[in-house]
C-alpha cells in the first residue's frame, strides 16, 4: 500500500475553490480542508504521480530482470541507489551523476534500469546477483 505523504492540502484552498465556482457557505473550514486533501490524494492515485515535486524512497527486490517498476510515475531524477546482497553482507551505493542515468525514457512510467546502473556504477564486481 502506498502511503500519501501529506496531511494537509498542498494546492487546493478556499480561494482556488471559489475561483472555479465553488460555494463555501454551508461547510466548515475543517470539512473543506478534508475534502481538498482527499481530492489531492485521489488525483495523485489517479495519475500515479504526485501533484507537487516530492522526494520518496522505497525498497525493491531486483530479480535480475529489467526494468524495476517504481510505485510512482513522472520521476524526474533518482538521487541514489543502494544495492545490498540478499544476506546483507555486501552493499554498494551509486550516486546518480552525469552519464549514469537510471531512468528509462523520460521517467513517465517510473521504470528504473538497474542493469545499467550496476555496470555504470561499478557495483557488479562487489555483489553477487541478484542484489536488493
Amino acid at each position: 500500500m502506498k502511503q500519501y505523504p501529506y496531511n494537509t492540502p498542498q494546492i487546493l484552498n478556499d480561494s482556488q475553490f471559489l475561483l472555479y465556482g465553488g460555494r463555501t457557505g454551508t461547510s466548515s473550514d475543517f470539512q473543506r480542508e478534508i475534502a481538498y486533501s482527499l481530492a489531492e490524494e485521489q488525483m495523485t492515485e489517479y495519475i500515479n504521480a504526485f501533484i507537487l515535486p516530492t522526494t520518496v524512497t522505497g525498497t525493491y527486490f531486483w530479480k535480475g530482470t529489467n526494468p524495476v517498476i517504481l510505485d510512482y510515475g513522472h520521476v524526474s531524477q533518482i538521487n541514489q541507489v543502494v544495492f545490498s546482497s540478499v544476506d546483507w553482507a555486501n552493499s554498494c551505493a551509486i550516486e546518480t551523476v552525469t552519464g549514469c542515468h537510471a531512468l528509462r525514457g523520460d521517467g513517465t512510467y517510473g521504470y528504473l534500469d538497474v542493469q545499467y546502473l550496476t555496470s555504470c556504477g561499478g557495483c557488479t564486481s562487489i555483489l553477487g546477483l541478484p542484489p536488493l
